[in-house]
């Protein structure tokens, strides 16, 4: 892709208003997100528009990204509620997140650096390929414990509100092209665990909180294209 887009500019010649390029890059998940999913590669691209005043441009930006379900959180829970029991529980279950966001970035003076910061605000369209369902859960009532999940888990896409801010430096490489590394940190308005009540029987059980509002940094870089 970068070589793509290294031939691409080389063969421009008319300055227009417009620029693009893509990232490659890493959530990190933060808080109570990061006790539930594991952080995953990003994928993104972007426009932007000069405005016309001296360093700012509009941009457009479309990712994405996958989190991993930590098994460890259920099973956590199983042994903190639960003692002397285990979970045989180890599903593979994925979130992916396609974050479609319009913002600004607002580029600084600074020959051979070119720091900048970037505002963004949008929607997150979300999957959970498998998450617990609300309400209560069964489980077997004696030995290790063992969950029916196909009566427990659901499958859902959602969309949620989300804003970024960040901040990042280019450094140019050729003409029209620069190398850029930036970070971000990210905000969504989603549920990313529900509240549910594993039972074992009317004397052992436990709620798990509904978690809501996960942040994540972002790592990335790649090419900005200056056509």
């Amino acid at each position: 892709m970068f070589v793509l887009l290294l031939i691409l500019a080389g063969s421009l010649r008319a300055q227009t208003p417009f620029n693009f390029g893509a990232n490659v890059g890493y959530n990190a998940p933060a808080g109570k997100f990061s006790d539930v999913y594991k952080g995953g590669v990003l994928g993104e691209a972007y426009l932007l528009y000069s405005s016309g005043f001296p360093g700012l441009d509009f941009s457009l930006t479309v990712g994405y990204s996958q989190y991993k379900y930590k098994n460890d959180f259920f099973k956590g829970q199983v042994i903190e509620n639960f003692p002397g029991n285990t979970s045989d529980f180890n599903p593979d279950w994925k979130l992916t997140d396609v974050p479609i966001m319009v913002g600004g970035r607002m580029g600084f003076p600074v020959p051979g650096i070119n720091p900048y910061i970037t505002g963004e605000i949008g929607v997150h369209m979300l999957k959970y390929d498998s998450r617990f369902k609300e309400g209560n859960i069964s489980a077997s009532s004696s030995g290790v414990l063992h969950i029916e999940l196909n009566n427990s888990i659901e499958s859902v896409s959602e969309t949620a509100f989300g804003f970024a801010v960040g901040g990042g430096m280019e450094f140019p490489l050729v003409p029209r092209v620069g190398f850029d590394l930036g970070v971000k940190l990210n905000y969504m308005s989603a549920t990313f665990s529900k509240k549910y009540t594993v039972v074992r029987n009317s004397n052992s059980s436990f709620t798990s909180d509904e978690l809501k509002n996960p942040m994540y940094l972002t790592a990335k870089m790649g090419l900005t294209i200056h056509l």
